[in-house]
């Protein structure tokens, strides 16, 4: 059995995490997703791959939409993989979704904090083991 290597626990999250890129400050996302596990340290995301490339921008958003309604801005980060994930949804059908594991970068205070706040509203209780 390999060893644990996170250094945060990561939990699993619950319906309405999104994860975004931007190309541009104007608001237009690039590639959106849903939020599979998220920890302190960064998050795994599920994308459509014709949106686009997450691994060419350094800078991400986590929206939450359903109540509370959070949105993180400009979180720097670091794309830690990117492949394919064959049939996610258990329907015996290729959807040719991808999944992104996100580790994030040196986060000011406030990010940090509202980093905590967004776990505590839209991640399960329990660390995901």
């Amino acid at each position: 059995m390999a060893a644990e290597l996170r250094k945060y626990p990561r939990f699993r999250a619950k319906e309405g995490a999104l994860a975004a890129f931007a190309a541009s400050d104007h608001g237009n996302f690039s590639v959106v997703g849903e939020i599979i596990d998220i920890s302190s340290g960064g998050l795994s995301f599920r994308y459509l791959p014709s949106q686009g490339q997450p691994a060419e921008l350094p800078f991400m958003e986590i929206i939450g939409y359903r109540e509370p309604r959070v949105r993180l801005e400009k979180l720097p980060c670091k794309v830690i993989y990117d492949s394919e994930e064959p049939d996610p949804f258990g329907f015996g059908v290729q959807t040719r979704t991808k999944r992104c594991g996100v580790q994030f970068g040196a986060l000011s205070q406030g990010q940090r904090s509202q980093l905590e706040d967004f776990v505590k509203s839209y991640a399960e209780s329990s660390p995901d083991v």
